[in-house]
């Protein structure tokens, strides 16, 4: 026996930024994500800007020739700057491994020295706390190029690099 939902299922979102995408034209000032920063303000962020960060990132992370051989590699503790690299990944059909904590919090950087070579990255995308304790494991992946939080949310699009994008995006599917 076949059982089927009584409940028709909404647009089908072909990828996951397809839906930032979409709130960001419905639902633009709502609020997507939100933290504390170190004084213990908060830092919001809606959906229309977010999208408006996805896109400029995606296309600055298209410009590295990210594929399966050469992915991102995130190295940064949960954070607004986090999901937007990541989403932007997403957006762009970029492979990417977000590393955990442990493996650059460490003294002894051989695990992540390890990682690294396995992963061959393209590019490293570092937080300020992960820049500053990650020197002796990213030494041995030094063919990566480095972006730190500090440079990632102010990036400028560019025209060749929308067009790009716009193009990687519609093969994701």
């Amino acid at each position: 026996q076949i059982v089927r939902s009584t409940v028709h299922l909404d647009v089908q979102d072909r990828c996951v930024s397809d839906r930032l995408m979409r709130a960001a034209k419905l639902t633009p000032k709502r609020l997507f994500i939100a933290e504390r920063d170190l004084r213990g303000e908060w830092r919001h962020l809606g959906y229309r800007a977010a999208a408006a960060s996805v896109m400029r990132l995606a296309g600055h992370l298209l410009a590295y020739g990210l594929n399966a051989d050469r992915p991102l590699v995130i190295l940064s503790r949960n954070s607004i700057s986090h999901a937007l690299v990541t989403l932007a990944a997403l957006h762009a059909g970029i492979p990417f491994c977000a590393l955990p904590l442990h493996l650059y919090l460490k003294p002894n950087h051989a695990a992540l020295g390890r990682v690294l070579q396995r992963l061959t990255p393209g590019l490293i995308y570092l937080d300020k706390e992960a820049a500053e304790t990650s020197a002796m494991g990213m030494a041995l992946c030094s063919d990566a190029a480095v972006v730190t939080s500090v440079t990632a949310e102010n990036l400028a699009s560019t025209e060749q690099g929308e067009t790009a994008l716009e193009a990687q995006n519609a093969r994701i599917g």
